[in-house]
C-alpha cells in the first residue's frame, strides 16, 4: 500500500475523498463534509474504529412514542396474551434515548458551541451550534510527506454578528495506529471574540463501559481500553482541555420488543479561549490506537 495521501472518488458521490493506507491502518477523509475522518481501519484487527451509526428518525419510533404517551407499554419479559396489543419494551424510559443527529457522525468535526453550552447537552444533541464548520466544505491539499491540510474560511455567530474565521487542520498519520491533527484558528475580524471550541471524535468500541459517560476537566489525556477488541485508544492534547464523553445509543425494534443499543462513543475535546483581531489559537491532538 502507498504511504502518502491520494485522492479518488471512494464512495462514488461525484467528489473526491482523501485516502491514506499503509500496512497498519487506513484513514479516509471527507473534505466536503466537515473535513472529517469517516473511516479508520485497524488492519491487524480487521476493524473499522469509525464505524458508528448516525442516529436517524425511524418510522417505528412514532409507534413507540404514542404507546408511551398512552401508557400502553409492557415489559418484554411478560407473556403477551393474544388480546394484548401493548408495545413491548426491554427496558422502561426508552423515550429518553430517542435523539437524532443533524450531521454525520465522524472524527475531527469542528464545533463552535454557544457560550452557554453544557456537557449535559451533548448526549441528546441539544447544544446550540454557532459555527458553520461541522457540515462545511474544507479545501484539501496534500502536502510534502504524509500530511493532508484541510482549510476553511467560515463564520461563527458572536453577539449577533457573523465573525469570519480561518480554520486549518493538518492531519498526519502516525507510523502505526492513529493520527495527529495540528490546528490553527485565526480570527479574521477586527473585534475580540471568545470561543467554546470542540473537536469531536467517534469510536466504535465493542461495548459500553463506565468511561463512556464522563466530563473530565482540564486534562491533556484520555484513554479508553477495549478488552474484546484487544486495543486501546489514547487521545493527547497539547493544550489543556475538557474531555466530554457520551455513548451513541439507538432505539431499535427487535422480535422481543424495543431496545436500546450501544453503537459507539463520542469524545469531544473542548477548548475555551479568546482571540483578538488577527490573532490565532494553535494546538495539536494526537489520537493513538494501541493494539494489545
Amino acid at each position: 500500500p502507498q504511504k502518502k495521501w491520494t485522492n479518488e472518488d471512494f464512495d462514488c458521490d461525484g467528489r473526491d475523498e482523501f485516502l491514506f493506507e499503509n500496512k497498519y491502518q487506513n484513514i479516509y477523509v471527507d473534505a466536503e463534509n466537515g473535513g472529517s475522518i469517516f473511516e479508520f481501519d485497524i488492519l491487524n484487527k480487521n476493524y473499522n474504529l469509525s464505524n458508528v451509526l448516525t442516529r436517524r428518525y425511524e418510522g417505528y419510533h412514532k409507534k413507540l412514542k404514542e404507546a408511551i404517551e398512552n401508557n400502553n407499554v409492557t415489559d418484554s419479559q411478560e407473556l403477551a396474551s393474544i388480546h394484548n396489543d401493548a408495545v413491548r419494551v426491554k427496558e422502561l424510559g426508552l423515550e429518553n434515548h430517542l435523539f437524532y443527529d443533524w450531521y454525520r457522525k465522524a472524527s475531527l468535526l469542528d464545533h463552535f458551541f454557544n457560550k452557554d453550552v453544557k456537557y449535559d447537552e451533548l448526549y441528546g444533541v441539544k447544544f446550540k451550534e454557532d459555527g458553520d464548520f461541522v457540515t462545511g466544505k474544507y479545501d484539501a491539499e496534500i502536502l510534502r510527506g504524509d500530511r493532508l491540510e484541510l482549510k476553511r474560511i467560515g463564520y461563527v455567530l458572536y453577539n449577533d454578528k457573523n465573525i469570519p474565521l480561518e480554520l486549518r487542520k493538518t492531519v498526519k498519520p502516525l507510523k502505526k495506529g492513529g493520527y495527529e491533527a495540528e490546528y490553527r484558528i485565526l480570527n479574521l475580524s477586527n473585534v475580540s471574540v471568545d470561543f467554546n471550541f470542540g473537536v469531536e471524535q467517534v469510536f466504535a468500541f465493542s461495548e459500553k463501559n463506565e468511561d463512556d459517560n464522563a466530563e473530565l476537566k482540564d486534562r491533556t489525556e484520555w484513554i479508553r481500553k477495549d478488552k474484546n477488541l484487544g486495543l486501546e485508544v489514547k487521545i493527547l492534547s497539547s493544550k489543556n482541555c475538557d474531555f466530554w464523553t457520551v455513548p451513541i445509543e439507538t432505539v431499535s425494534a427487535s422480535e422481543n420488543g424495543y431496545e436500546k443499543t450501544y453503537q459507539g462513543t463520542t469524545v469531544v475535546c473542548v477548548y475555551k479561549f479568546g482571540l483578538n483581531s488577527k490573532e490565532a489559537f494553535t494546538f495539536k491532538i494526537t489520537t493513538e490506537e494501541i493494539s494489545n
